[in-house]
């Protein structure tokens, strides 16, 4: 995993995390098994998709559907 997860919080079904990013990492091509929805508290961070990419600014929010390689 990158990053160090922070906090966690276990619910009825869903699973919250904060993960600390201290320095600038370039992560492989993967994908999850599960959906997800990232917000990005402080800082920023860009992610590159094989059509272009985002950036990411504090409170920007995006959904990753499960299975699905960017």
């Amino acid at each position: 995993m990158y990053g160090k997860v922070v906090n966690r919080l276990d619910l009825a079904g869903t699973t919250l995390f904060e993960t600390v990013h201290r320095e600038p990492i370039l992560e492989p091509t993967h994908e999850h098994p599960s959906p997800y929805i990232a917000v990005l508290l402080r800082g920023s961070y860009r992610e590159v998709y094989r059509r272009g990419e985002a950036q990411f600014v504090p409170f920007t929010a995006v959904f990753h559907p499960a299975n699905v390689v960017p």
